[in-house]
C-alpha cells in the first residue's frame, strides 16, 4: 500500500480485558466496516484494500489477539477466545459494524455475529 493511503490510518490500542488489541483506523467516511485477518497474519495483510474500502467505510483493521502489536497470552487462543476481544471493541468502538473476516477472521466474526447481544449489521 502507498505510504499515503496507510497515512490516513492511525494505530491504536483497544484494552480488552486482559489483552491489548492493536488496530488501525480510517477517516470516518460512512459506516463502520471491521477487518479480521487471517491466521499469522496482521491489520496489513488488508493494506491492498484499504484505499478503495476507506471511501466508503469507517475501517477498523485489527490485529487479533497475538498476532501483529496486540498482546500475546500464554493461554486463550480458540474462536471464542478471539471473539471475547472483538465483541467489546465493537460495543466501544464501532457499534453496528460490518464485519469482513479472512480465513481465522472469518471464523472470529460468525462467533462474534452469533452471540445473542450482537449488533452486528453484516458478516462478510
Amino acid at each position: 500500500m502507498p505510504e499515503s493511503g496507510i497515512a490516513e490510518f492511525k494505530e491504536k490500542v483497544f484494552q480488552a480485558g486482559d489483552v491489548s488489541v492493536h488496530y488501525a483506523e480510517g477517516p470516518p467516511n460512512g459506516p463502520p466496516l471491521v477487518l479480521l485477518h487471517g491466521l499469522a497474519r496482521d491489520w496489513k495483510s488488508f493494506s491492498v484494500l484499504l484505499p478503495e474500502l476507506s471511501c466508503r467505510f469507517h475501517v477498523f483493521a485489527l490485529d487479533l489477539r497475538g498476532h501483529g502489536k496486540s498482546r500475546r497470552v500464554a493461554r486463550g487462543y480458540r474462536i471464542p477466545d478471539y471473539a471475547l476481544d472483538i465483541s467489546p471493541f465493537l460495543k466501544q468502538a464501532a457499534p453496528g459494524a460490518a464485519i469482513f473476516g479472512h480465513s481465522l477472521g472469518a471464523e472470529v466474526g460468525m462467533c462474534v455475529a452469533a452471540s445473542k447481544d450482537s449488533r452486528v449489521s453484516a458478516l462478510i
